[in-house]
């Protein structure tokens, strides 16, 4: 007798968490919005130090001026910098955990959010640095590896953030749960990643003689994608969770206890 394999397809993430992931983001749109940006004040500073500069948030801009640029290594800028980018890792746990609270009916004071947030920062700061370093690599070699790279690696930061798991720990489960859901995750990274900093560099070479201009249409870029991507991210890995390994919302929010 010939063996049967079993014929189930294996369960995969299909678009319809996007638009889960828009309720939850109308839900709760304003104060997502004050959350990043507060995140993104140190970029007003990082502006008035020298407004000729674009915006250093970002895995490209951060890297490109602490690494590339070594002119501006011993700068203010630099921690300007790194200070923005550690807000914006805090600001998608907030709204990581703020989120998984949303999906099962229940609501969590920002406050707390921020102090389970906080607890998990150093951990949370160094996976989204090597997230940001491996993503440059991968540019710099070529744009698609990085491409797919950044796809593979998007949910690091929540798996860290809900599974404590260390940075090469959650690359790893980011990596094998993004599998069932790859080119899903492909699409927000490209829209809601991707695009809107393309847009803003357009923005800050079209308006290079008008910088307090193109500072301001930048802000809205970085804050309303910036807080809808950590959304998008926060309803995928939940889904993901539920789809491979049978863990409900309702675990994921125990685990932050």
């Amino acid at each position: 007798m010939i063996p049967t394999r079993d014929a189930t397809p294996p369960r995969r993430l299909g678009l319809g968490f996007i638009g889960r992931a828009v309720e939850s983001f109308a839900a709760r749109f304003f104060p997502f919005l004050v959350i990043f940006l507060v995140a993104d004040l140190p970029n007003l500073l990082d502006f008035a130090l020298d407004p000729t500069r674009p915006p250093g948030v970002g895995a490209w801009t951060t890297w490109q001026a602490v690494v590339l640029d070594l002119g501006y290594s011993l700068s203010p800028r630099v921690a300007v910098i790194a200070g923005a980018f550690a807000l914006q890792v805090l600001a998608t746990a907030v709204v990581l955990l703020s989120v998984l609270h949303t999906l099962e009916g229940r609501s969590i004071p920002f406050g707390e959010a921020l102090r389970r947030g906080l607890a998990r920062a150093p951990s949370l700061v160094l996976t989204a640095l090597v997230v940001a370093a491996l993503t440059l690599y991968g540019c710099l070699m070529w744009v698609i590896p990085g491409l797919i790279a950044l796809t593979f690696m998007s949910l690091a930061i929540p798996v860290a953030a809900a599974e404590k798991a260390s940075p090469l720990r959650a690359l790893g489960r980011s990596g094998d749960l993004a599998s069932s859901g790859f080119f899903p995750l492909l699409l927000v990274v490209l829209v809601t990643f991707l695009a809107p900093r393309i847009v803003e560099v357009v923005i800050n070479l079209e308006l290079a003689d008008r910088p307090v201009l193109a500072f301001a249409l930048g802000v809205p870029l970085r804050v309303v994608f910036g807080a809808f991507f950590a959304t998008l991210l926060a309803v995928a890995y939940r889904e993901l969770r539920e789809l491979r390994d049978g863990k409900s919302g309702a675990d994921l929010i125990a685990a932050f206890e």
